[in-house]
């Protein structure tokens, strides 16, 4: 089944914005799907508001949407219009981070009868990224949302709408099957054998120089820029052959993870990523190089 991101266009929690992202993240993993929330509030204001796309903020953000399957973003709408913050976050995106992706806008707030029906700019940020809108935005006023307790409900109509979209968008998600990184996880001793049997160490840390330091032979590239550097371009070809074994790694397994499912949408079969992280990899190179000596 398929990972889907939601970003949310809202600081706040109790948002109408939230709610619906909250109905939908329930929707599609009762469906058999994954959704994986980009929250706002995860995402440095300073960042945003001076668009750093160095910051690890919101280079957790990329890596997160890049390497899902569909997008649905769930916008604020207050006083008819479409709140600025969620298209800020889009312009924060490399410009092939949506690369085919189906994307479904949800806009929560004001009574539909009250947004403005003029292009929002979400629309357009989202083509300019390569996303493809797969259903018409759909429109859910704050009085269409109840929450309970352990859960968030819509009115019928709202339901049905949102539901219909989410079907579009997960038909929509061709070619991009499923994939856990978990089972492309790796004891630093088998990415050892690996890098010694020719596979390419890409080293996805954001400033490898911290920390345990440099890796021998690996490449270094930021989380951001791996969609346009793996990516099948008419222009710009793959950095690595599509057939080469590459092994990831990041500070630790979790940051890791993202890239090698990313990877696996661009079309790399064979990949794997290592258990400890760098730190972990270190040990198991001095310990083979120490062996080596004796």
């Amino acid at each position: 089944m398929a990972l889907i991101a939601l970003l949310v266009g809202s600081r706040l929690t109790d948002s109408p914005a939230s709610a619906v992202a909250e109905f939908v993240s329930e929707t599609l993993d009762i469906e058999g799907h994954t959704s994986l929330r980009v929250e706002t509030s995860a995402v440095d204001p300073d960042a945003v508001i001076d668009g750093d796309t160095t910051h690890p903020s919101v280079e957790d953000m990329v890596a997160a949407i890049s390497a899902s399957d569909a997008l649905v973003v769930c916008t604020p709408v207050v006083k008819g219009q479409y709140a600025g913050l969620t298209k800020s976050l889009l312009e924060l995106l490399p410009e092939t981070a949506l690369a085919h992706m189906p994307v479904v806008v949800i806009a929560a707030g004001d009574a539909p009868s009250h947004i403005d029906s003029r292009q929002s700019g979400i629309d357009l940020a989202v083509r300019s990224l390569g996303g493809h809108i797969c259903a018409p935005a759909v429109h859910v006023s704050a009085f269409d949302i109840t929450r309970h307790t352990c859960a968030v409900s819509l009115d019928e109509a709202a339901e049905e709408a949102v539901i219909d979209a989410l079907g579009s968008l997960t038909g929509d998600v061709t070619g991009r099957s499923y994939f856990d990184a978990d089972e492309a996880l790796l004891d630093p001793e088998g990415v050892v054998n690996r890098i010694l049997d020719g596979a390419v160490l890409l080293d996805v840390r954001a400033n490898p120089a911290q920390g345990v330091g440099l890796l021998p032979g690996g490449v270094h590239v930021q989380k951001s820029d791996v969609a346009a550097l793996f990516g099948r371009h008419e222009h710009s070809p793959a950095l690595i052959d599509h057939g080469r074994s590459i092994v990831v790694v990041c500070n630790t397994e979790r940051g890791s993870a993202p890239t090698v499912r990313q990877l696996h949408a661009l079309g790399y079969p064979d990949l794997s990523h290592v258990r400890g992280g760098a730190p972990a990899l270190i040990d198991a190179l001095l310990q083979l190089r120490s062996s080596s000596v004796h």
